[in-house]
């Protein structure tokens, strides 16, 4: 099997790893220069969250920007592609459970960007909103009842 930029991007990182956002997006940047990432390399980046973390934010703004690149057209700049919301929905669907802040930021950076997001795809990230408040509660919860006298 050939090598991806996304392998090479994932690679590079976990091996630099810890490093500041704006490190990290430039990492991205060079990485994907010529032209955005294709389908196969999107999902490599989303299902690398699983490696590197709910907490690791620099990871997270590779993912939002270089998979938003993705599924906004160039030639029709701010509006989705064919197809992109399908295919995102269910690329993440298959990751939901690991990844919600990522999910919901990149469902968030969409619906910022582009010109014809849905309805549909704003309540998935209302679902992701809602896992990442699920998750916070036990945690909130833990931290109340250590802290209690």
């Amino acid at each position: 099997m050939e090598r991806t930029r996304a392998d090479y991007l994932i690679e590079t990182y976990g091996a630099q790893s810890p490093m500041d956002i704006s490190e990290a997006l430039a990492l991205a940047r060079s990485t994907f220069v010529s032209w955005p990432a294709e389908c196969s390399e999107a999902e490599q980046l989303i299902n690398a969250c699983a490696t590197f973390g709910e907490a690791d934010l620099a990871w997270r703004e590779i993912v939002v920007c270089e998979v938003s690149r993705y599924l906004l057209e160039t030639d029709n700049p701010g509006a989705l592609q064919v197809g992109a919301e399908d295919w995102l929905i269910a690329t993440l669907t298959t990751v939901s459970g690991t990844i919600n802040t990522t999910i919901l930021a990149l469902v968030q950076d969409i619906m910022h960007s582009a010109t014809n997001g849905s309805e549909r795809l704003g309540r998935f990230g209302l679902q992701a909103a809602l896992g990442c408040l699920r998750a916070a509660a036990p945690a909130e919860a833990l931290r109340e009842a250590n802290t209690a006298s």
